[in-house]
């Protein structure tokens, strides 16, 4: 089992195609027998974080973007003045010059916006799909995807606490608590290490 396709799989690759699971219709993904595979798959690849700090969040983009139709519109030409071309319409350059390109920099902001509009509609009753807009609010996204994700839920945010941390969402050491002290963090991680 240790060279098996699924081990050579990144974690962050992963994650990314479990969370399209919730752009699947709502009569599927209401399922107990979904939800609650979901929420172990998920938990399962958390604990097996990469080793390398923000790998997962990397790997989320690159297989972001290897699935998205802009990958395919766009494989002839990786150069770096076509990510300056890209850079110039998104408007900040410097949190994606370093691992993470300007294409792959769209191909995510589209997934989360797909994601968000999923999680307005009927998403946020399921704790799966609560806990995976939750993931794109981790320092590792480059911020304009975490402020994206922020001002497209801003009316819904609280929402985004799950309902065993209801009574303890603003205790230290919670989950949400966590999650609300860190997602806001301003130096980008997967752009140029500042």
């Amino acid at each position: 089992m240790k060279n098996s396709y699924a081990t050579q799989v990144a974690t962050g690759a992963k994650l990314y195609h479990l969370f399209n699971i919730c752009l699947y219709p709502e009569n599927i993904i209401r399922h107990d027998g979904i939800q609650s595979r979901m929420i172990t798959l998920f938990d399962t690849y958390m604990t097996s974080n990469s080793k390398e700090e923000n790998q997962d969040e990397y790997d989320f983009a690159k297989a972001s973007f290897d699935h998205s139709h802009t990958s395919w519109k766009n494989r002839s030409s990786d150069s770096k003045e076509d990510d300056e071309k890209l850079f110039s319409l998104i408007g900040d350059k410097s949190e994606a010059t370093g691992r993470i390109s300007a294409k792959e920099l769209l191909a995510l902001e589209d997934f989360a916006g797909d994601l968000c509009n999923a999680y307005i509609e009927y998403g946020a009753q399921y704790d799966a799909f609560t806990k995976f807009v939750r993931f794109l609010l981790r320092p590792g996204f480059p911020s304009k995807i975490r402020c994206d994700v922020i001002h497209r839920l801003r009316n819904v945010l609280h929402l985004l606490s799950l309902s065993s941390e209801e009574n303890n969402v603003s205790s230290p050491g919670s989950d949400m608590f966590g999650l609300l002290e860190t997602s806001l963090a301003l130096d980008p991680v997967l752009g140029d290490g500042k």
